[in-house]
């Protein structure tokens, strides 16, 4: 498998091992093939099976369930691929990507998952400074850039990330002061939304530090925005509060400002 810093991977959910067995339990006429025939079908949506029916024929109606996308958070030279998962919780059960990868598989065993080009997120081929602006999840693609830029020399990167709470978001803090330590991300704004705090959210944070990122795209920085779709607009309209909306627009065409927002 390759990719480049911002691409994605797509895994195909499925069943794990114990839920495979459990399902066998409730349904103990099916043999072993009949039982992988279902590893990547939704189990918790059985259709009823017909008077008559035969069984290959009913199994055949199990929907198959969903491919999820995860943004990649390594860089291809550290020879492993990385994810930064959330757990995703609905009623008394996990979500059916964020379960699988976070508690069904176990070591040694094998998915169906392939990477995506994301092109329009990939970085910019010209050295200039980089902005990265992001939340939750969203932290994966922008550390994978921070990687990249850092392996490539290049150290003016400045990152904007919010979470929830300080005590158990801290993802990847000791990384992320290292590298700042050694001169190789100029700065770095951290926010958390449920800590008692006058900036709450990275659109706060833009408002604050307006006049220092202005003077940033002045000078060429690219902005790179990773995260979910609500975060984008708030993003959205502050940098319009910043920049206005041509300036904006103008950054879109050039390619110096690329999201990749779920």
């Amino acid at each position: 498998m390759t990719w480049q810093s911002g691409d994605i991977v797509e895994i195909q959910c499925e069943n794990s091992n114990q839920i495979l067995q459990d399902f066998q339990v409730k349904f103990p006429d099916l043999n072993a093939i009949q039982i992988e025939q279902l590893r990547d079908r939704n189990l918790r949506d059985i259709p009823a099976q017909l008077p008559q029916q035969q069984t290959a024929e009913w199994l055949e109606g199990f929907k198959q369930l969903p491919v999820r996308e995860y943004s990649i958070a390594s860089i291809q030279s550290e020879g492993q691929l990385d994810l930064v998962v959330r757990q995703e919780i609905d009623g008394a059960e996990l979500g059916l990507g964020s379960g699988l990868l976070t508690q069904g598989l176990k070591l040694g065993q094998s998915i169906h998952a392939y990477v995506r080009c994301n092109q329009s997120f990939h970085l910019c081929k010209e050295a200039r400074p980089a902005i990265f602006i992001g939340n939750g999840s969203g932290i994966a693609g922008l550390l994978a850039h921070l990687k990249q830029r850092i392996d490539d020399v290049q150290y003016q990167n400045w990152l904007i990330y919010g979470e929830r709470q300080s005590t158990f978001d801290h993802v990847f803090s000791e990384d992320l002061e290292t590298w700042q330590r050694l001169g190789q991300i100029t700065t770095i704004n951290r926010v958390f939304s449920r800590d008692k705090s006058s900036e709450k959210y990275v659109q706060d944070v833009l408002r604050k530090h307006a006049n220092e990122f202005k003077h940033w795209v002045e000078q060429g920085a690219c902005i790179y925005l990773c995260g979910s779709l609500n975060m984008a607009q708030g993003i959205d309209d502050a940098l319009v509060e910043i920049l206005g909306a041509k300036q904006i627009n103008a950054l879109r065409k050039a390619g110096h400002y690329r999201r990749d927002v779920y």
